[in-house]
């Protein structure tokens, strides 16, 4: 017995071993593989985006291949589109901002240089406007060291979002395999409740991704139209912003409301007050009414967003924030989906008297019968089947049916 006791503890520790090496293979290669399997992420998100809208045309009679086509030019013209009207204006924005913090430093520097001994020292401590100007503009850090590094690296963003649009091309046209290949993997009393899950996380996903982007895309409209009627300075580069800091959970309207009211001050107190006015307004409008109309489902938790926001910042840095209200609105359906209590369905008896087998073969034939071409195979076996219950029926044998 005692044998067999520390055989059965020898084989218990193997095991706690052999998953404990398990786990951390794992781990490790998540971490060297880690950018492949952002793609791999980013992937499925942009196909789960596209999908009820390919779906939709494919109700309205349009092909799948078609429908997926049509979706994804429309997506890619709407970035080339929106490129197109912002860098420009951007840039040419980003030159009058960056002139206009050398006009406003060399004035400060002037006041302070012209003002008591303390402002006196701490002017002359400072660097000259030539200095900030050359910073600015040239130096290490400046904005033409900022654009070109976006240039630099424009190659390098182009080729993932192309990596990015073939794996969701190739994972929406071949969505039911790649999930037949998934499910194989787990045990078939749990690939229905998994199935489910998948799909429930994959529906909520896309409805809460296609309703930030598109609240990204109408608060960047709406508010440059508004920053342009109000006569704001760099009404793109501060629609931009803010409808970027949109997008970030918890803290977006506060961040983005700051530099507006920042900026109009240097207009007009009125002029900020608007601006303020106008940004709360798009945004109350953006929360109240269009998020409830693309993504009516319950809100995922503050609190969940708040933990999970925390480990992706640790994580991830800034993108972090971007990406911890997708993830906590997948964690919250995923637990739902798997804490709902699975209905029990009671298994209806089949009806196995002659009356009852006579029943269903001609319910078989009926529907053979509107079949234009029907099967060789299937007719056969449909008349053999008749064959075997008439001669059962005539030979009164009905009882040892049933009871078999």
């Amino acid at each position: 017995m005692s044998s067999m006791s520390n055989n059965s503890d020898l084989k218990t520790i193997a095991l706690f071993t052999a998953v404990a090496l398990a786990t951390v293979g794992i781990v490790l290669l998540a971490w060297q593989f880690s950018s492949v399997l952002a793609l791999v992420g980013m992937s499925l998100a942009v196909a789960a985006m596209l999908r009820a809208p390919a779906d939709l045309l494919v109700k309205r009679g349009v092909p799948q291949g078609l429908a997926l086509a049509l979706v994804y030019a429309i997506g890619f013209l709407v970035i080339i589109g929106v490129a197109w009207f912002v860098l420009p204006r951007l840039a040419a924005e980003l030159q009058v901002l960056a002139q206009d913090i050398n006009a406003g430093y060399t004035h400060f520097q002037t006041r302070w240089m012209a003002g008591n001994s303390i402002q006196q020292s701490l002017a002359r401590r400072l660097p000259g406007s030539d200095e900030l100007s050359s910073l600015l503009m040239s130096g290490t850090g400046g904005l033409t060291q900022l654009v070109l590094g976006a240039t630099l690296n424009v190659f390098d963003v182009i080729t993932q979002s192309l990596l990015v649009i073939v794996i969701s091309l190739y994972w929406s046209a071949d969505k039911l395999r790649i999930e037949r290949l998934m499910l194989s993997l787990i045990a078939s009393e749990q690939r229905t409740r998994a199935r489910t899950t998948w799909r429930e996380i994959e529906s909520g996903l896309g409805a809460y991704l296609r309703s930030e982007v598109a609240q990204s895309l109408l608060a960047g409209a709406l508010l440059t139209v508004c920053f342009l009627l109000l006569g704001v300075r760099y009404p793109i580069t501060q629609a931009l912003l803010a409808s970027l800091a949109w997008l970030l959970p918890l803290v977006g309207g506060v961040l983005a409301v700051i530099p507006v009211l920042l900026i109009g001050l240097f207009i007009s107190p009125l002029t900020a007050v608007l601006a303020t006015l106008v940004t709360l307004t798009v945004f109350a409008f953006l929360e109240f009414v269009v998020e409830r109309k693309l993504y009516p489902r319950e809100r995922y938790g503050s609190v969940l967003v708040l933990l999970i926001t925390l480990i992706m910042v640790e994580a991830l840095g800034v993108a972090g924030l971007l990406v911890a209200p997708p993830l906590a609105a997948a964690m919250q359906i995923a637990m739902t989906e798997w804490l709902r209590p699975v209905p029990v369905v009671a298994e209806a008896q089949p009806d196995v008297s002659l009356e009852g087998l006579k029943v269903r073969l001609a319910e078989v034939q009926a529907r053979l019968d509107q079949v234009e071409v029907p099967s060789p195979r299937t007719q056969n076996l449909l008349a053999r089947l008749t064959q075997l219950v008439a001669k059962v029926e005539h030979e009164g044998l009905e009882e040892g049916l049933v009871s078999t």
